[in-house]
Order: C-alpha cells, then structure tokens, then sequence
C-alpha cells in the first residue's frame, strides 16, 4: 500500500517521486472550457468587486489576478468578465480531473485547483520493468552529468513544444544514466554515488510519467495543467510554478540546495506577509540568509506567531537548505 504524502513530508529520501499538479488559471479556464468562442478573448472571472483570475490572454494584456475590476477593465477594454460567485460548476470539474490523477497514485488535495501526487509505486513499475527511457520531458534544473548542480534556463533547455496539444516535447539527453541500474559490484566509495544516479533515473522515469498525466487529464477533462516533479513536496511546488503554462519541470536532488538559496522567503508555502515581514526584521530576505540565524530561533518565530503550518515551512527550508541538528530532525517528524 503506498505511503501517505504527509507522513514522509520531512524525510530525506532522494528515491522517491512526487508530481505536484496546477489546473492553469483554473476558474478562467473552466468558463471557456464552456464558452469555446472565448478561446483566444481575455477572459476575467469575478468575485465580489475584484478579478480573482485571468486567463493568459488577459495577462499578456495586463491584468493581474487579484485586481479591482475597474483597474482590470482600465488595463484591458475587452476584457470578458464572468461572474464566479458560484463555486458548484468548479467543484464538479475538479472532481473530475482529481479522479483522472488519482488513477496515477496516492493523491493530496491541496485546493481544487492543485493536487501532489506520490507516483513512486508506479515509477519504480516501470524501472523494474526496464522501460526504454533515457531522456527527461520537461524542463530540467540540475545536471546528471557533472559533479556540480547547474540550474538550466528555459533556453538552455531549448524547448519545442506543441501548441495544439498541449504536450511538452522538451528532451533532454543524460547519458549518464542510459546505465541506469550501473554495476552492482560498486565498491562501498561510491554506494551513494550509485544511490543518486538511481534517484535520478527514476525522477527521469516520473518525468515521462507526468508528461502521461498532463495528458490524460486533456482529453478526459479539457484541462491543462502545469507540474513539477521532485524528490519532496515542496520542491515538486516550487517546480510547478517554474514554466507556465501547461508544462512540467523537474528539479534533481543535487541541484536542490543551489536552487533554494536565492529563492525569497516568500516563495515557500506557508510564509505569508506577515512572516515575510518578520523574518525581513531578522536581516532574511532570501532562504541563504537563514543559515546566520538558528534553528532555535526560527522555531521561536514560528511557535511566537502560533503555526505549526508556518512551523513546517520553516523548518522544510532548513532541511533542504542542508542546515542540520537535532532540533531540525525531530520536529521534521512530529509536525
């Protein structure tokens, strides 16, 4: 039976899978989904007095999620606006492409928009079943090859995508795990070596897997999502939100840490304005910064600001910022 994702969300495991998925500006896109002639308009959905979202026409156009709806049709004449009160026709559709996702492995709701998913099970399926792959769809961040992590650019990645499908058709060539299962009579030295390359074949593998997903999900639903795919939650989160829309990036465990330092604190779930204000006032500004404070006094924080939700953030940051002691490891476990 596969393990629930929140019971592992502190642990340190490079071998395992997970896939976090976001229905692309969700209520906008559902309202075309059901006035096709609104394909190619700027389409805004309201609640109340503000544009709560937007499709990508109307972005591109200038309008932000969030905005009065008096600034959004200042920004944008021709903006459609459909009234979103309604929550039903959005529950429904939601049901359905977590159903879709479900098929794939263990699901975590995280809205109706969003969902992670543990594919591991099905990941390590088709490793043992020595499935042909030797390239990662999607965008990368991290380098099989080197010693040290790179994080590639989406022009790097030099994507080709196609526009009526939908599919991502980015790949990107790792010779280094065309060997995958390498040689079993490694010497000790290099166990781990040996243990990361696997982790890497197999978030290889789940990247194929996604890409299944994202596309099953189409043509079941009519959505299209955006992914990320890593070894943790928040990675796969952070990965997500990466190369929108409709595609999927994919973040190595090695090049995990070399991505998180200069991320804004902001960035990682469960740090709010509030947080960020605070943590802002302790000279933090960026994860790097928190390694001049202590782990003690970011818990301190956290209990001070009464959230555990907050708590596990923090502490989340630390554990994949490579800062280590007790404290980190014990309450990794227990929130």
């Amino acid at each position: 039976m596969a393990r629930r994702l929140e019971e592992e969300e502190g642990e340190q495991d490079d071998s395992r899978v997970i896939a976090y998925f976001d229905v692309d500006c969700f209520y906008a896109q559902a309202e075309v989904l059901r006035r096709p002639y609104l394909q190619d308009r700027p389409v805004g959905v309201t609640q109340k007095f503000l544009v709560v979202t937007c499709n990508y026409v109307a972005r591109r156009l200038g309008v932000p999620k969030m905005a009065p709806i008096d600034e959004a049709k200042r920004r944008c004449p021709d903006l459609v606006l459909i009234n979103g009160e309604d929550l039903t026709p959005y529950r429904a559709a939601s049901k359905i492409i977590m159903q879709v996702l479900s098929r794939f492995g263990t699901l975590e709701r995280r809205g109706l928009d969003e969902a992670a998913l543990d594919i591991t099970e099905e990941v390590r399926k088709r490793f043992s079943s020595s499935i042909n792959v030797n390239t990662f769809q999607g965008h990368l961040v991290g380098n099989v090859t080197g010693n040290a992590p790179d994080i590639l650019s989406s022009a790097e990645a030099s994507p080709a995508e196609s526009e009526t499908s939908g599919k991502v058709e980015i790949s990107q060539s790792r010779e280094a795990l065309e060997n995958r299962c390498l040689s079993l009579a490694h010497t000790a030295s290099t166990s781990a070596e040996v243990l990361r390359r696997q982790g890497d074949f197999l978030l290889m593998v789940g990247s194929h897997l996604v890409a299944e997903m994202r596309e099953a999900v189409e043509k079941e639903t009519g959505y299209r999502c955006s992914s990320g795919i890593a070894h943790n939650k928040l990675l796969a989160k952070l990965a997500c939100s990466l190369n929108k829309p409709n595609k999927q990036t994919c973040i190595l465990p090695s090049a995990a840490d070399n991505f998180l330092r200069p991320l804004s604190v902001r960035k990682i779930p469960g740090v709010g304005q509030r947080m960020e204000g605070t943590l802002k006032e302790m000279g933090i500004g960026i994860v790097e910064d928190m390694q001049r404070v202590s782990v003690q006094q970011l818990c301190d924080l956290a209990i001070e600001l009464d959230s555990s939700f907050i708590m596990h953030a923090v502490v989340s940051i630390l554990h994949l910022s490579s800062i280590r002691d007790t404290l980190s490891h014990f309450l990794l476990r227990i929130l």
